[in-house]
């Protein structure tokens, strides 16, 4: 049987442009977000009882006011106040959360 296996190839037409405005955006999203950037209220809602970030440090037992009381914030008890108070583990998996669904907002076309 000699048939030939059908091999085409074909040119989708738009793909570099998709691509260019692409690698344009992710250049746009990296870099540097403040909390507020990172953790609106809606998000801040959607994953604990509370209406903002602010709201949720005041009530951690750190009692974190401002970036200078967040840097000296004893990590354990933030994470387990974070564990107890949302479906995350950790600050850090909190922080990850927020980053990429950020970031997915940001790239939408």
């Amino acid at each position: 049987k000699g048939e030939d296996s059908m091999s085409s190839t074909f040119k989708l037409k738009g793909l570099d442009k998709f691509q260019r405005d692409l690698e344009k955006k992710a250049k746009s999203v990296s870099g540097n977000y403040s909390f507020d950037e990172l953790f609106p209220d809606s998000y801040i809602r959607s994953i604990s009882r509370f209406s903002s970030l602010s709201e949720m440090f005041e009530n951690n037992p750190e009692k974190i006011t401002d970036a200078e009381s967040f840097k000296q914030a004893n990590q354990e008890i933030l994470d387990q106040f974070i564990s107890e108070e949302t479906k995350f583990s950790n600050w850090q998996e909190m922080l990850n959360d927020a980053g990429t669904k950020l970031i997915a907002n940001k790239m939408k076309f």
